[in-house]
């Protein structure tokens, strides 16, 4: 089909038809290669996105790993009481103030 194109372009005028016929033909090897991005990105978008959610949703249903947990709340409070004894700051007092220059010694 694009060679009958090309042709009958090439035989109705012969000395502007060579530069009109690759002119279509690269327009062509450009609306390809747009159609080919396009399909690629819906194809990477399909896999990426609907296919891992349906994968979750698998293992969801499948899995019973993902079921509630009782929480162990004796644990926690040990848990935060470390964290609270971790976390606190102690203050010291300053015995000497860092800013001040002292240019003499005493005697």
């Amino acid at each position: 089909m694009l060679s009958r194109l090309l042709k009958i372009k090439m035989e109705s005028t012969p000395g502007e038809s060579k530069q009109y016929a690759h002119l279509r033909l690269f327009s062509l090897l450009i609306t390809g290669l747009v159609m080919l991005g396009v399909f690629s990105t819906v194809l990477f978008i399909y896999q990426n996105i609907y296919l891992t959610i349906d994968r979750t949703r698998e293992q969801i249903i499948i899995d019973p790993i993902f079921t509630q947990e009782a929480i162990d709340f004796a644990r926690l409070e040990n848990v935060q009481k470390a964290w609270d004894e971790k976390t606190q700051t102690q203050t010291t007092k300053v015995k000497k103030n860092p800013f001040i220059i002292v240019t003499s010694t005493p005697i």
